[in-house]
């Protein structure tokens, strides 16, 4: 009797701690997960990545449209030293789709062959979890509803990058 309510209570610490440490199966990073900041249609998406332009304190110098998933803007930092090119691309998706990785690695792509120095992705649908893996340490720089809500936000940080090239 004795080993069989050993064997008993055994197996029930070896549920619990499977329980505690379970993960549930595979999530969305929260960071990619639709915050409130929503955007309504493609026109005022366009509009604030414009404003993000602006507020990055850069020049559009181009206007590219995409295969009709986004529009694409090559900006110019206007700092005569520096004078970087910044290839920013918003994406328009359906509600629920995320930018994908083999879009993070087209814009990866493009941005050697057009000599670009920064890529920033606009998406306030989010990212795949494969795409925040291929801009990890690239030249990519994704942003979501809530990060583009906090760059447009008068009293909001700049990126993080913009400060480290030093282009405040």
């Amino acid at each position: 009797m004795g080993p069989l309510i050993l064997a008993g209570f055994l197996f029930l610490v070896v549920v619990l701690l499977f329980a505690m440490f379970a993960r549930g199966g595979p999530k969305e990073p929260e960071s990619t997960l639709p915050g409130q900041f929503v955007v309504r249609d493609r026109i005022e998406l366009e509009d604030l990545t414009r404003r993000l332009i602006q507020r990055l304190g850069l020049r559009i110098e181009r206007r590219d449209d995409s295969d009709g998933r986004g529009i694409g803007f090559l900006a110019i930092d206007p700092v005569p030293i520096v004078g970087q090119r910044i290839y920013v691309e918003m994406f328009a998706l359906p509600q629920g789709e995320r930018v994908t990785e083999a879009e993070v690695q087209a814009a990866i792509d493009a941005a050697k062959d057009d000599a670009v120095h920064k890529v920033v992705l606009v998406s306030p649908g989010g990212f795949s979890d494969e795409a925040i893996l291929a801009a990890r340490d690239s030249i990519v720089e994704l942003l979501d509803a809530d990060a583009l809500s906090l760059a447009l936000s008068p009293r909001g940080p700049l990126p993080t990058w913009r400060h480290a090239r030093g282009l405040t």
